[in-house]
């Protein structure tokens, strides 16, 4: 899977939006991120939320998360930590491996400032919750298949 969440700001009217991406690759296995995701493989957009309509915004947060489809959401959390721990005392962007799971955080300086804890909790909150909903939608399309 390839989950990307920013968060934007409208250049005119200062609004604020999430905006989440789930991207899912069926059949494809690895131990370790896949160097063609997300350039030259996205995968298949399973499932999106739209907090502020797209148009020439400024990004003021970026999360990306290279994973497994399969993998539980807590092994998720786990890698996606472990990246940051190691590479939170360098410049950003932020990027790591570990294991199967690929990670890059980047935010402005001011987002930073202010506790970039908080912005990663809102991030990875808005993939979480998009990955859920897909999985979810999967089981129910699934137990309706079933009757």
């Amino acid at each position: 899977m390839y989950i990307v969440a920013q968060r934007l700001m409208s250049k005119t009217t200062r609004q604020v939006g999430i905006n989440v991406f789930l991207y899912l690759h069926p059949n494809r296995r690895w131990t370790t991120p896949p160097a063609d995701i997300p350039n030259g493989d996205a995968g298949q957009l399973r499932q999106k939320k739209i907090g502020l309509e797209p148009n020439g915004h400024l990004v003021r947060s970026h999360l990306e998360v290279i994973a497994p489809d399969d993998l539980e959401i807590a092994v998720i959390r786990r890698h996606l930590l472990a990246v940051l721990d190691r590479v939170q005392s360098g410049p950003m962007p932020w990027k790591g491996v570990d294991g199967p799971c690929g990670v890059a955080l980047q935010m402005v300086p001011e987002l930073l400032r202010a506790g970039w804890g908080s912005e990663l909790g809102a991030l990875a909150g808005a993939g979480q919750q998009l990955l859920e909903d897909a999985r979810d939608a999967e089981m129910a399309r699934s137990n309706q298949s079933r009757r």
